[in-house]
C-alpha cells in the first residue's frame, strides 16, 4: 500500500521520501514502483520522460529522523495499532507540532492513532478515492476536530 501511495505523490508532482526497515525492502518498494511504472509508459498512460522525473521526486531511507523535514507524514505501515502507535509516537517527538500526519489504515481507530501524536485536529485518514493513480483523496474523519486549514493543506 505504501508503494501505492508514494507513486500517486510522485506523480502528482510532490517530492517524497519513503521510510522502510531495511535495504531490502527498499529496493523491493523500488522495483514494485519501476514496475508499475513501466506498465504505464508501456501502456502509454505516461512518457519515459515524465517515468524518469516521477522517480527523481521519490527518495528512500531507513533513518525515522530523516522524515522531521516533512510537510506531510503519511503513515502505511501493517495494521498492528502497537507498531503504528510507536513509529507515530517516533515522528511525533522529531516534527514541528504543525506538521501533518495522515494513515492509510482501514481497521484502527484514527481518534486513537491521533492521539498518540498529540494533534488531534492535524491527523487525517488517506482513503482510495477514483483511483489511485487519477487522485488522492484525504478524507477528515471526524470533521469537527479538524484544525482550520488541514485538510486543504493535505491536498
Amino acid at each position: 500500500m505504501g508503494s501505492r501511495i508514494a507513486e500517486v505523490a510522485a506523480r502528482a508532482g510532490h517530492e517524497v521520501r519513503v521510510l522502510e526497515l531495511n535495504e531490502a525492502a527498499i529496493h523491493a518498494v523500488q522495483a514494485w514502483i519501476l514496475r508499475s511504472l513501466g506498465k504505464g509508459v508501456d501502456r502509454e498512460k505516461i512518457t519515459a520522460p515524465q517515468k524518469d522525473d516521477i522517480l527523481d521526486r521519490l527518495s528512500y531511507t531507513t533513518e525515522v529522523s530523516s522524515l522531521a523535514d516533512r510537510d506531510l507524514i503519511i503513515e502505511a505501515v501493517v495494521e498492528d495499532l502497537e507498531v503504528k502507535r510507536h513509529l507515530l509516537g517516533q515522528l511525533a517527538a522529531l516534527c514541528p507540532k504543525h506538521r501533518i500526519f495522515a494513515s492509510n489504515t482501514s481497521s484502527r481507530a484514527i481518534t486513537d492513532l491521533s492521539a498518540t501524536v498529540g494533534r488531534a485536529g492535524r491527523y487525517q485518514v488517506l482513503n482510495e478515492g477514483a483511483g489511485w493513480l487519477k487522485a488522492i483523496q484525504l478524507q477528515q474523519k471526524n470533521p469537527r476536530d479538524a484544525a482550520q486549514g488541514t485538510l486543504g493543506t493535505s491536498i
